[in-house]
C-alpha cells in the first residue's frame, strides 16, 4: 500500500513505499553540535549557522545555504 513504511534490517534504514517502490527515508539531526555514529546521506541541519549539511561517508557537505557577496543585504 503507498505510505506503507518498512524498516530494512540490510541498510538498516526507514523505508516508505510511494506506490511503485519502497524510497529510503533519510535521517536528519538537528543542533548547534556535528552529531556522531552516522552514515551516508544523513542530514543535519546546524542551528548556530542555520544551515543544511549531508554526510557524504567522510565528512559532511554544505548543501545550503552558500554564503554570497550579498548575504545581509
Amino acid at each position: 500500500l503507498t505510505g506503507q513504511i518498512w524498516y530494512d534490517y540490510g541498510t538498516k534504514t526507514l523505508k516508505c513505499y510511494d506506490g511503485s517502490k519502497f524510497r529510503s527515508l533519510q535521517n536528519i539531526d538537528i543542533g548547534s553540535s556535528t552529531p556522531s555514529g552516522v552514515k551516508i546521506g544523513d542530514l543535519f541541519f546546524n542551528t548556530f549557522q542555520q544551515k543544511l549539511y549531508m554526510y557524504n561517508g567522510t565528512k559532511y557537505v554544505l548543501i545550503g545555504p552558500q554564503d554570497t557577496q550579498f548575504e545581509g543585504i
